[in-house]
């Protein structure tokens, strides 16, 4: 009879073990993802009415894993008056050609969750070339991101650290660093605004987080300006 020393059942033990490992994060990035529509660029250069000038454009994760919520925030700034339109992540260099076209005059603020904020940055390094500005870049949980560029005025970057699994692109988030950018703040929401944290956030909720949606929103109306008509009408008699 053909005995198993104990090194090869533990080896066994091991490969058991990863595949099912391997199982269970599959498993998970698969419930992670939405179906969720794509973003019409051809609208990106359209007039809008609205009680605000400008434009937020938002980014989802990696084929709208995690990302419901991003559609659920730019639905809070348009009833805050804020013209918001949301587009998948694999759409940012057909947004960034549009986006190179768009009025310069009237302020540009980027907002892009996981990967979808990666490509948030991406638009903005494109838009330098145009020698175009952005007035805002806010970043939610940025996963493999390039440097901020100079023609950024502004950048928050809400991110969350998470000890080891730091090593995984789909489970983190990480500060940014600066390439010339004016002001780039990175804010750890576990280490820096705990006030900002649900009890069970994550990766794969912190883009629903709605402290965090409503601390965005603030910032978003702060870098806006009332529209002519809105201004006139406040200030009649």
């Amino acid at each position: 009879m053909k005995i198993r020393s104990r090194h090869s059942s533990f080896g066994l033990f091991l490969r058991k073990r990863a595949g099912a490992k391997t199982l269970l994060i599959s498993v998970s990035l698969v419930c992670g993802c939405h179906p969720l529509p794509a973003g019409d660029v051809a609208a990106v250069n359209g007039r809008v009415p609205s009680r605000r000038t400008g434009e937020v454009f938002l980014l989802r994760g990696w084929r709208d894993l995690y990302s419901a919520g991003i559609d659920d925030l730019a639905a809070e700034l348009d009833r805050a008056g804020v013209n918001a339109r949301v587009y998948r992540d694999a759409q940012w260099r057909d947004l960034a050609e549009a986006l190179s076209r768009r009025d310069p005059s009237s302020p540009l603020i980027l907002i892009g969750f996981s990967y979808g904020a990666d490509d948030a940055i991406e638009i903005a390094r494109r838009l330098q070339d145009a020698g175009e500005s952005v007035n805002l870049l806010i970043t939610i949980d940025p996963v493999t991101p390039s440097p901020v560029p100079a023609n950024v005025r502004l950048c928050y970057d809400y991110f969350q650290t998470n000890g080891v699994w730091d090593i995984f692109p789909w489970l983190r988030g990480i500060p940014l660093k600066s390439d010339g950018v004016v002001k780039l703040i990175n804010v750890d929401i576990r280490a820096q605004r705990p006030d900002l944290r649900e009890p069970d956030t994550a990766h794969s909720n912190i883009a629903a987080n709605p402290k965090l949606h409503r601390e965005i929103v603030q910032l978003v109306l702060t870098t806006w300006t009332p529209t002519i008509s809105q201004t006139r009408s406040a200030g009649d008699p």
